[in-house]
């Protein structure tokens, strides 16, 4: 049998595990809810922007870096990975077509296949298509996805 006090510590552990519990649900939430939304938060030097799915045309790495191509021109560089944005972008709009080059399936103009792969993005953009991404991005092609 416990005493009140043992009592009171039992309860007391449980509610900091419960309030644990519900924090780390909370997060998945958010970044679920995320994914499926049609906005991204990018963090730059002032502190964020906001930018529309639809808006980007191509994200591009450069080491721990990425530049993040908008279709009317804009060039945002910021800090974070190529494989942290991808995390971030709906997998439905985006596809990695090179090591270094992220795409919205929805920019793609013309795919220039030969010796030398890649895609005619808008803004007359280029992105380089690897061989281990050919397979998956002529699937895409063959099913009409995009």
């Amino acid at each position: 049998m416990l005493c009140a006090k043992g009592q009171l510590s039992i309860f007391a552990y449980a509610m900091k595990w419960y309030l644990y519990v519900i924090q780390k649900v909370k997060y998945v939430m958010k970044l679920q809810s995320g994914k499926s939304g049609v906005n991204i938060a990018l963090p730059v030097s002032k502190g964020y922007r906001i930018i529309r799915f639809e808006d980007i045309v191509k994200c591009q790495a450069a080491g721990n870096y990425t530049t993040i191509l908008l279709a009317d021109g804009q060039e945002v560089s910021i800090c974070k990975r190529l494989k942290d944005i991808q995390a971030m972008l709906p997998p439905s709009m985006f596809c990695r077509v090179h090591q270094s080059h992220l795409v919205n399936l929805e920019r793609i103009e013309m795919w220039i296949r030969g010796q030398k792969n890649y895609l005619i993005l808008s803004n007359n953009l280029q992105a380089p298509v690897s061989k281990a991404n050919r397979k998956g991005l002529k699937s895409l092609f063959d099913e009409n996805q995009i």
